[in-house]
This record gives structure tokens, sequence and C-alpha cells, in this order.
């Protein structure tokens, strides 16, 4: 599973994505634009499991691997909550 998620000065896109449980997920962050504080991501995917990714320019790309282990809703945000996202864990 292979996510591209790019924040621009409009927010996340995609805005909403899903990815299956148990299935290690590859996700690649990158920024186009000015994106304030969108820059820093947080990514919960499990009770106490969560990543964070940050681009220090506009050139940067982060890429973060995890596996979700429980199914449901996550939202990903940027640190002052003001971009936000869902992830969807699919059994």
């Amino acid at each position: 599973q292979e996510i591209d998620l790019i924040v621009t000065p409009g927010g996340y896109d995609p805005l909403r994505f899903a990815v299956k449980v148990d299935i290690p997920v590859r996700l690649t962050f990158r920024q186009l634009g000015r994106v304030g504080c969108g820059n820093e991501l947080n990514l919960p995917y499990g009770t106490n499991l969560a990543g964070g990714l940050n681009l220090d320019d506009p050139n940067d790309v982060e890429v973060f691997e995890f596996t979700p282990r429980e199914p449901g809703e996550y939202t990903f945000f940027c640190a002052h909550l003001m971009y936000k996202g869902i992830m969807t864990v699919r059994q």
C-alpha cells in the first residue's frame, strides 16, 4: 500500500484515504507552496501508535512506513490542527 500525501495552502491531498489492516503502508509526504504549520504531519494509526513527519523546506520529501493493526478512522493533522484529514483502516 503506497500513499502520496501532499499538503498545499488549501490542505491535504488526498483529504481522505483508506488502507487495509495488517498490510504495510508506505506514506510519502511532501508540500506544494507555503503551508505554515502544514509542514508537520501527525499520523495516528492505532491505539497509542502514531508517526510524525516534518518538512524543513518546500523541496523536502519524508517517508513513513507503518503497519496498521486496528480497523477504524484516524484523523491526521498538523501541529496546530489547522490542516486535517482522515485515514480509514479497513479489514
